[in-house]
């Protein structure tokens, strides 16, 4: 008996000792793997008939002035934006008269100059049997032929002038009431207009001045944009509302994501106290970290449904010139292993951000006025990248790195090749969405690149989200299912955050994201990895839209996992066949296809 428990003993000492010995060794590390994930891979791949493929394509007719660089700007905008609604479209001069008939979703005119549109009676007779036209650049009333604007809803002309603000007056843009932005963060040229009681005014300016409105006329409507700045992305939500209005059961494809990206994280902790932040909550900036935000960042993911993906840096050193030696500083690594190890346990993902925080660009390239050191040569930017990967790989060695954010929104061609030849795993790069030109920043669209990898632009950002990137981030889901925002641990820190405490930060945090689970629900939690395949199947999918009286067929093809729309309708479905059907906001649906061929009936 007394043998058989010190046996026992002696084992349970011994596996405890092999237990401390791996995890000393960082063990457990080498167990955190994701070289055999291949998001969205899973599934049968539905393909196409040939019969499916042969059905019309929805399509838009775009009249556009030659001789107008803002009109061939924005007919350019639209054909791209239709075509990622999986539809089509056929464009025509303003002098020249098409045939222009149903076979047409919609016309499109793209120059604010009416009286040079020499199809303007065939669009009349277009609308008048119910088709839709869409003035999308503004007005003058400069040539315009008598009698048409009572027949687009204005009572009379004023002079134009600039605008401030928008704010929308119905559910043109879904999920939300009354959103809107004041001031100058929203300026666009309008026409002062006094407009005929029957109009539906759907936006207007601070002052009142109406933005968007439609007219009924006849069978149809006329839909006008009274401003120059529809093909600006922060109107890519409101341009899908407008386009939405061409039919009163409006589908389209959606990504249907949300993605919180973590900049600088891990990385190296500041030691000591930040007096401000010391003050507040009386701790030391490292304990700060692990005790107060950390906590705070995984309880907020849980609670509203956010994955995150954070973006390694391994020292905020200017270094740009090789050797590029290891960290002596043993605690940097124990961040890395400590808040990635959590990180990858939450369901979250590792990207980089840069051995140091120098943009990858040599010198002249878009920072002279950033307090930045320019590398020496394409090679030392490589170095560099090397030790960034042996020092990720120390801790995980079998993780690949598939996710790049530059550091200042700033990225050369020479930065890009090197980061592909050093992390040939790489699959997307995550900058900005929009900004000032004068910044020269690293802008992007989602879009998927020749070689296979992706764009995709951080749209929103920081602890406290104002009205004018609210009204961006609506836009963007609106227009394509994404919400992609990111935050710095160290924002705190920062001279803009000096009034702003922790406290605040973080009920801004918590607002935003209960606002996102609140008001989108529908979309989901992923990291940037899974957003690139999201986005790579919402490329790839192609589907055809077929009414019949109150019933809808949507065939879709080119896809492994069951594909999402929006449906935009007052209309209320009342049996479905091979898709769900769910309500997000007035006049708005998810639909989420289960069959190749969904049919909805309506009442």
């Amino acid at each position: 008996m007394y043998k058989r428990n010190f046996i026992a003993a002696f084992l349970i000492v011994f596996l405890l000792g092999l237990f401390f010995q791996y995890n000393r060794t960082d063990g457990f590390m080498k167990l955190s793997t994701n070289i055999h994930e291949n998001f969205g891979a899973n599934g049968t791949f539905v393909e196409g008939s040939e019969e499916d493929k042969e059905l019309e394509r929805e399509t838009f007719l775009i009249l556009y002035d030659p001789m107008n660089l803002r009109s061939m700007f924005l007919k350019h905008y639209l054909e791209r934006f239709i075509r990622e609604q999986k539809k089509a479209t056929l464009a025509a001069e303003i002098g020249a008269v098409p045939e222009i008939d149903r076979r047409y979703i919609g016309v499109i005119v793209t120059t604010g100059n009416i009286g040079a549109v020499a199809a303007l009676p065939q669009i009349e007779q277009y609308v008048a049997d119910g088709g839709t036209a869409l003035f999308l650049d503004g007005l003058s009333d400069t040539g315009m032929p008598a009698g048409f604007a009572e027949r687009i809803g204005v009572r009379r002309f004023g002079e134009s002038y600039t605008r401030e603000g928008i704010h929308m007056t119905s559910d043109l843009i879904f999920g939300v009431q009354s959103i809107g932005v004041s001031g100058r963060s929203y300026q666009t040229t309008t026409a002062a207009v006094s407009l005929d009681s029957a109009v539906q005014i759907h936006a207007a300016a601070d002052d009142g001045t109406p933005l968007v409105w439609e007219m009924s006329s006849g069978a149809g409507k006329y839909v006008v944009y009274n401003g120059r700045r529809m093909a600006d992305k922060p109107n890519v939500g409101l341009l899908a509302g407008i386009l939405s209005l061409t039919s009163d059961t409006y589908v389209y494809p959606t990504v249907g994501a949300k993605v919180f990206i973590i900049d600088d994280f891990p990385a190296p902790v500041p030691e000591g106290i930040f007096p401000r932040l010391y003050d507040e909550v009386h701790l030391t900036t490292a304990d700060f970290y692990r005790n107060v935000w950390w906590p705070q960042m995984l309880a907020n993911a849980k609670r509203y449904g956010f994955k995150y993906t954070g973006v390694v840096i391994e020292t905020y050193g200017n270094q740009v010139k090789g050797p590029f030696a290891p960290m002596s500083d043993r605690y940097t690594r124990s961040y890395l292993i400590a808040y990635g190890r959590e990180l990858l346990k939450s369901g979250g993902e590792l990207g980089i951000h840069g051995y140091n925080h120098q943009p990858l660009a040599p010198a002249g390239y878009n920072q002279e006025h950033l307090d930045y050191t320019p590398w020496a040569s394409p090679e030392d930017m490589k170095e560099s990248l090397r030790e960034l990967r042996r020092y990720i790989a120390s801790a995980y060695p079998d993780y690949a790195i598939r996710t790049y954010v530059p550091p200042s929104n700033i990225l050369s061609p020479e930065g890009k090749a090197a980061l592909k030849e050093v992390f040939p795993d790489l699959n997307n790069i995550s900058s900005l969405y929009t900004g000032l030109p004068e910044d020269r920043a690293y802008y992007q669209d989602f879009q998927r690149n020749p070689d296979g990898t992706f764009e995709l632009p951080r749209v929103s950002s920081g602890y406290v989200v104002h009205e004018d990137m609210l009204w961006d981030v609506v836009n963007v889901i609106n227009a394509i299912g994404i919400v992609s925002h990111f935050v710095h641990p160290d924002e705190i820190f920062y001279e803009e955050s000096a009034n702003t405490t922790w406290q605040e930060m973080n009920k801004g945090m918590d607002a935003f994201m209960k606002f996102t689970k609140e008001k989108y629900g529908w979309l989901k939690g992923v990291t940037s990895s899974e957003e690139a395949a999201m986005l790579g199947a919402y490329f790839d999918l192609d589907c055809r839209i077929e009414r019949d009286g109150d019933e809808m067929r949507i065939i879709s093809w080119n896809y492994r996992t069951p594909p999402r729309y929006i449906l935009r309708t007052h209309k209320k479905p009342e049996a479905v066949a091979g898709c769900t059907v769910e309500n997000i906001g007035q006049a708005a649906y998810i639909v989420e296809v289960k069959e190749p061929t969904a049919e909805i009936r309506f009442k």
